[in-house]
């Protein structure tokens, strides 16, 4: 299997470029697969032998897609360089930790605020929104990028407007959840802001 780049200049040969893979990552993945993929000493991963190893494996299990997701899931991922911690909490976190500190949602806006929740200023208590759907849904959106294509607005603009509207919970939940998200997606590096 080959691909060409736009102009037609470059051919990347698919089986050599996870043969690349294969030789930096392999030593990780090898328990993942219960041995299946020949172990490689660090200091032998460069050689011609590891080489043709890892292109036999690849090969020889090409047609086997639940294993080579398994095998490509467990991979590090290398590090997530700027993360704006407030920013990579899931929408939902945010209501149930609004909902646990009885604080109140402006319904116009999906914006989380402290009490007193006021009919009069648009805010009800968040913890209504699970027992309303339609509420529910309508806060994450307004705390995500959820449904972006239907809201109008560029993801840049809706991102950067979701931070005024975060509520509930600390600073550790808010760095807990990323991270540990990240760890169980293998990614070994977080820079978070």
């Amino acid at each position: 299997m080959k691909t060409t780049d736009r102009g037609g200049d470059r051919v990347i040969t698919i089986k050599r470029l996870l043969v690349q893979i294969a030789l930096v990552l392999l030593p990780v993945g090898c328990a993942v697969t219960g041995g299946v993929v020949p172990q490689l000493a660090p200091d032998t991963v460069a050689d011609t032998a590891s080489t043709q190893r890892a292109a036999a494996w690849f090969e020889a299990h090409r047609h086997r897609p639940t294993l080579l997701r398994a095998f490509i899931q467990r991979m590090p991922k290398g590090g997530d360089l700027h993360t704006h911690a407030a920013g990579a909490v899931y929408a939902e976190s945010y209501i149930a930790w609004a909902a646990a500190e009885d604080l109140c949602v402006v319904r116009a806006t999906g914006a989380i605020t402290k009490q007193p929740c006021t009919a009069a200023d648009g805010k009800i208590p968040i913890r209504q929104a699970y027992n309303d759907s339609v509420l529910y849904s309508a806060i994450v959106d307004a705390l995500s990028t959820r449904n972006l294509a239907f809201a109008g607005r560029s993801g840049h603009d809706q991102f950067f407007a979701t931070f005024a509207k975060f509520g509930g919970g600390t600073q550790g939940d808010q760095v807990a959840e990323p991270v540990a998200r990240a760890a169980s997606q293998f990614v070994v590096y977080m820079a978070l802001t």
